[in-house]
């Protein structure tokens, strides 16, 4: 399996974030594209229970998406959106 690296390539736009980055001050839209495991690693969002997100190439190369994932953090099971 291709795993795509997008983090330094990618524009990460979302509708809602928690202002200030959340509990860690570091969990924005950009962490979606990242494949880190520090504690701030995720995205916050704590007031809406609904938000879009677009992740947008900026070095204009199409590749096919067969796949994506997505984890939830542990840290407040009320806000988990699975």
């Amino acid at each position: 399996m291709h795993r795509l690296d997008v983090s330094s390539h990618a524009l990460v736009e979302a509708e809602h974030s928690a202002a200030g980055g959340g509990g860690t001050r570091g969990e924005f839209p950009q962490n979606l594209v990242s494949d880190g495991q520090e504690n701030f690693n995720k995205w916050c969002v704590d007031t809406h229970n609904k938000s879009w997100v677009k992740i947008k190439r900026l070095d204009f190369h199409d590749e096919w998406i067969n796949g994506i994932g997505f984890k939830s953090a542990n840290d407040c099971p009320e806000r988990d959106p699975i």
